[in-house]
């Protein structure tokens, strides 16, 4: 649609007037959208000392260095391969536009020729943020608690300080929880934290109508509805809480890093470097080296370096840097510096079904509503925007009703009736046999996401040792990749 306001004719001049200073304000406010805090560019040079290195900006390592450099005596430096999150990232309906992109690593798992076989290429696409903030600028946002009998399992093996008291000391004194319905019972009140950086809250849009439809359905069912998943140890059916604040995402990287990146001097945060080896001095660590700017630099660590890099990259990391199963590492041509050979093993993640249901609700909204929608997010972050690309309901539960701890979970992603390119999108990831089937069906879905919440198998990650041409400005010479 073109805006012409010589279509609005006769008039004063008032009337076309009142429409543009509209249209002006919406194309302003989507400026608004976007983070301005985020830490500014800074300079490496060759054979800089720290306290401490952190590799890695994401969840965890976003929260080491605001911690770590409390310390003012303590000079910290972050690295992180990749840059500042889009603004795509900061609206959770857009999550899905990230992956695929350069701010997602675009890992995938290796064909074995047994599981995944309904996927083409038979390996499925493992995303993982490449940004400030790592995964958690890239997720889903849902905020689910580890379970208490997972930490006292750890602390039982002498893991002292992951006792489940001990985690939810930490836990509470991270979150700040907002949302208004889960403060007026007391119970919830008393399990989360209120004076933490991290805001947990319920997105602003969804719609309520259809939510208690499935919460209802999920309680007929034997899935019985509670207040507060975290709450009740994660058995039963509830709406999400999420990593959302006033209709936007929150990451570490938005919680930990922004508030303090600008004045806190014994810090330094070094975007779009990447890490390729850790140096060492027999079995001492002594630094690390980093691609940036098209230059190899060495940085020394006086205390520690610490490998945030998430479960891909850290063990990646430290094969490289011959941290591993001497095996494998010989047959790579990598020395062996410390012979692990756990390092890259025991990789769990969860199992999932997709099971496609019919329904005859929600339709697709034409295209005025969903404009007006999006115009109604830049006004005050409410409507389908403020919320992420799967409604936010879930279930857990066990084959034992008594049970007290999950062994399933139940995420549901609804195709609205009509909307024939998200189905076609969904079902074109799979072999061509059961990419026909999904099209044959009525395009009325919903998508149950059927997911075993304890992984009872377990695969590894080794060195794939492929040659990586690299383009002017491009990736760094690293000649690995990880394979899953």
């Amino acid at each position: 649609m073109v805006c012409n306001a010589s279509c609005i004719h006769p008039t004063t001049g008032a009337a076309p007037n009142t429409f543009m200073s509209a249209i002006q304000f919406f194309a302003t406010a989507q400026c608004l959208i976007q983070n301005k805090d985020w830490p500014p560019e800074a300079e490496l040079h060759d054979l800089e000392e720290y306290d401490f290195i952190i590799v890695g900006a994401g969840t965890a390592g976003s929260i080491l260095a605001n911690r770590l450099s409390e310390i003012k005596t303590w000079n910290v430096l972050l690295l992180e391969a990749g840059g500042n999150p889009p603004i795509e990232s900061e609206i959770p309906n857009l999550l899905r536009s990230l992956l695929g992109t350069k701010f997602d690593w675009q890992y995938t798992t290796v064909n074995n020729g047994l599981t995944n076989q309904a996927y083409k290429g038979g390996n499925v696409k493992w995303p993982r943020g490449k940004m400030l903030g790592g995964s958690g600028s890239i997720n889903v946002m849902a905020y689910v608690q580890g379970h208490p009998l997972d930490y006292q399992s750890w602390f039982n093996e002498g893991n002292t300080e992951w006792h489940p008291d001990i985690v939810k000391q930490y836990l509470k004194k991270a979150e700040s929880l907002q949302d208004p319905i889960r403060l007026k019972i007391p119970k919830v009140y008393n399990h989360y934290g209120h004076n933490g950086p991290l805001v947990v809250n319920a997105f602003n849009g969804t719609d309520e109508c259809l939510v208690l439809d499935l919460l209802s359905a999920l309680n007929e069912i034997g899935i019985k509805n509670v207040d507060d998943l975290n709450t009740a140890d994660n058995v039963g059916s509830s709406k999400f809480i999420a990593t959302v604040n006033e209709g936007k995402r929150v990451s570490t990287a938005t919680a930990y890093l922004n508030p303090i990146a600008r004045h806190r001097k014994n810090l330094k945060i070094v975007k779009n470097s990447f890490v390729t080896k850790i140096v060492l001095d027999g079995r001492s660590v002594r630094g690390v080296e980093v691609f940036y700017r098209g230059k190899m630099l060495t940085l020394k660590a006086k205390h520690e370096v610490i490998i945030s890099a998430g479960s891909i990259d850290t063990p990646q990391l430290l094969l490289l840097s011959g941290i591993g199963p001497e095996k494998h590492l010989t047959e790579k041509n990598i020395k062996t510096v410390i012979n692990l050979p756990m390092v890259g093993q025991n990789l769990h993640d969860h199992t999932q079904v997709p099971i496609l249901l019919f329904a005859d609700k929600p339709v697709k909204p034409d295209q005025a509503t969903k404009s007006f929608e999006s115009l109604r997010y830049l006004y005050d972050r409410q409507g389908y925007l403020a919320s992420a690309n799967y409604h936010d309901v879930a279930g857990f539960y066990s084959k034992d009703p008594k049970a007290t701890y999950p062994d399933f979970q139940t995420i549901i992603f609804i195709n609205k009736k009509n909307d024939e390119e998200t189905i076609k999108q969904f079902a074109s990831r799979f072999v061509k046999t059961v990419e026909n089937s999904i099209l044959k069906q009525s395009n009325q879905k919903f998508l149950f996401d059927f997911i075993i919440v304890g992984a009872g198998s377990a695969g590894s990650q080794i060195v794939d040792w492929n040659v990586l041409l690299l383009e002017a400005g491009g990736n760094p010479p690293v000649e690995s990749d990880v394979s899953s």
